[in-house]
């Protein structure tokens, strides 16, 4: 960075603190936490599904080569 001190303490304005409060306990629902959850159990349904598709693919994939060893000559019989 060519010598140069990007820190805070380089700022031209001073830092101004800052006083960090607990939540607000009276609330008797915390939504934040609420949609988290519902975002990692859509993120884990997500998963699930794309671990079955791979799987799946793979499946049909052994079973169109086991049919392909088995019938060598279904490829082109039908000739015009």
């Amino acid at each position: 960075m060519d010598g140069h001190d990007v820190g805070a303490a380089a700022a031209d304005n001073p830092l101004v603190p800052i006083t960090v409060t607990a939540t607000d306990q009276n609330n008797k629902i915390n939504w934040l936490n609420i949609f988290y959850s519902i975002e990692w159990a859509v993120f884990a349904g997500f998963a699930v599904f794309l671990w079955w598709r791979l799987v799946a693919d793979d499946y049909r994939r052994e079973q169109d080569a086991l049919y392909d060893l088995e019938h060598p000559d279904d490829d082109d019989d039908e000739t015009p």
